[in-house]
């Protein structure tokens, strides 16, 4: 599915085949009501580990916590149905892992296990959004803004939101440490600029 679209809208894209299963969509196994939430996984955790590791910061191997790390991701999909329709096989895991290992070189590395954490970080936006902003992985493309346009009057001029606006109660209830962070933040001509990066951001 290209970016910025869906359902509906994808028949406005110069590529519509006119049958919307060529594209791709949530499994249904994964959204139904009595599905698990994830606020933090081990999948997540081991990725992060294998990045602390790569850049030096512990003694721990990265290529095995990044083996950890997917395959914990994979496993973690058979939670969402106790019928065994969303497991994925040990052979599978193994087969995956044998064709994708972890880059001796830092930088490749570092893409690998970023990209990883993105998909180990499905159905959590907030968490892949954050992690896609500290790592710059994976390489996305913004959401189209000229027409055929999905979403046209788009607050960002078609660039990939860095930040939340802060609420408008915050300047009248909270007004000196409100001008004094927009200040910092390069903010105090726009406060509700959403295309300016947060400290940690990587932009």
């Amino acid at each position: 599915m290209p970016s910025g679209y869906n359902a509906t809208t994808i028949q406005n894209h110069p590529s519509w085949t006119g049958d919307l299963a060529d594209y791709s969509r949530v499994n249904p196994l994964l959204t139904d009501f009595d599905d698990p939430v994830f606020f933090l996984t081990y999948a997540q955790t081991a990725l992060l580990r294998a990045e602390a590791a790569v850049r030096g910061w512990t003694s721990e191997n990265p290529a095995t916590l990044y083996a950890e790390g997917v395959r914990a991701a994979m496993k973690q999909l058979s939670l969402y149905d106790a019928g065994g329709r969303a497991d994925i096989s040990d052979a599978a895991i193994n087969a995956y892992l044998a064709a994708n290992p972890l880059s001796n070189d830092p930088n490749e590395a570092l893409r690998q296990i970023n990209e990883q954490y993105w998909v180990a970080s499905f159905l959590d936006g907030i968490e892949a959004w954050a992690n896609w902003r500290r790592s710059g992985y994976p390489i996305l493309e913004p959401a189209p803004v000229d027409d055929p346009n999905p979403y046209p009057g788009n607050v960002t001029n078609g660039q990939i939101p860095r930040r939340l606006p802060y609420p408008v109660t915050e300047g009248v209830l909270n007004k000196a440490n409100y001008e004094e962070a927009l200040s910092r933040q390069g903010l105090r001509g726009d406060p509700s600029d959403m295309a300016v990066p947060v400290w940690w951001d990587r932009p």
